[in-house]
């Protein structure tokens, strides 16, 4: 009868240290956790790789990028990329406008919807939800002019943008938010599904609005062929 009471004695003993050890092993990481910040947030919203490029009639150069896209964020982020540098080439949101746009779905892993939007204030553009990731292969930028061994151009990261007092999802049609982890080749054109087009009253142009969340440099090294 002892010994029984001395096991049960001995098992709640240890029972009791198993608990406050567990009490305060998740305080000191519950502070650690307060203390530190969160990884995911130093993170850069992109990453590109140049690829490869190609000459079209002068002074037009047709490149490629390998483009990696991060939304770290608590809500959904539209994703605006350039389709041009060069001369005379505003940043996206700057001086001209937009009469159309036609949206496509590149092919790959997972799911991804483009919107090409066109005018002298073009650009591309795509809806990531919250903490998605998406990579684009093979990413069109037209380059007019001479060429810089480097280049550096802006991206914008937005809550929401409207053409015409249309928001992005009018333009875009249905099931326009990308699948977190796709991998998707944008060019060559037989790689990419079109889903229609859409135009601006009357075809004119209109200045985009948008609703900025952050605005990034990104910066690329150009290797050039000996031509």
């Amino acid at each position: 009868m002892k010994r029984t009471l001395s096991f049960a004695s001995t098992f709640v003993l240890l029972s009791l240290i198993a608990v406050f050890i567990e009490y305060s092993t998740r305080q000191k990481v519950l502070a650690s956790n307060e203390s530190c910040p969160n990884t995911f947030l130093d993170r850069p919203a992109a990453e590109i790789k140049f690829i490869e490029l190609q000459f079209a009639k002068p002074p037009l150069i047709n490149l490629y990028f390998d483009v990696l896209l991060r939304n770290d964020r608590s809500g959904p982020r539209w994703f605006l990329l350039p389709t041009s540098l060069g001369e005379n080439q505003a940043p996206i949101g700057g001086k001209g406008g937009i009469d159309g746009v036609q949206v496509v779905e590149p092919q790959g892993k997972g799911h991804v919807v483009i919107g090409q939007f066109f005018g002298t204030g073009g650009f591309r553009a795509l809806l990531l939800p919250a903490g998605a990731e998406v990579r684009l292969r093979r990413f069109p930028i037209s380059f007019w002019g001479e060429l810089p061994d480097n280049i550096e151009f802006e991206m914008v990261v937005a809550k929401e943008f409207k053409i015409e007092d249309r928001t992005a999802n009018m333009w875009f049609g249905a099931n326009s938010v990308c699948s977190d982890g796709a991998d998707v080749e944008v060019t060559p054109s037989n790689k990419v599904k079109s889903r229609g087009s859409k135009h601006t009253t009357d075809n004119k142009e209109s200045q985009p609005t948008i609703e900025e969340d952050e605005r990034l440099k990104l910066q690329a090294q150009i290797t050039k062929p000996h031509r």
